[in-house]
């Protein structure tokens, strides 16, 4: 089952590689968006493993197989972040439109 699901970290990686990605598009554009927020939303599957101390784990549930998840084991979670630079500056990505403003 694991092949219908990702964990909830690794969702939020690429979230975070997808700002980087484009923060490096627009570190020279002449127009710049900052990103006040990003508010996320999973469905997500909670279990606990066997292992001794290894806690719980949340994974990002695909809407396609939802039929292969127990009913009622799953539940909407919903993320609100703020996105910083390392130093603490504010988040700013470039347009994909090109040209000029007039």
């Amino acid at each position: 089952m694991d092949g219908e699901r990702i964990p909830l970290a690794e969702a939020i990686r690429a979230v975070r590689n997808e700002l980087l990605d484009a923060m490096r598009e627009g570190s020279a554009a002449d127009l710049r968006f900052g990103v006040s927020g990003i508010d996320l939303e999973f469905e997500v599957e909670a279990s606990r493993s066997g292992e001794a101390g290894a806690g719980v784990k949340f994974w990002v549930v695909n809407a396609g197989v939802k039929g292969s998840v127990a009913a009622g084991s799953t539940q909407r979670v919903k993320l609100s972040l703020v996105p910083v630079t390392a130093t603490g500056g504010e988040v700013k990505v470039t347009s994909f439109v090109t040209g000029e403003i007039g």
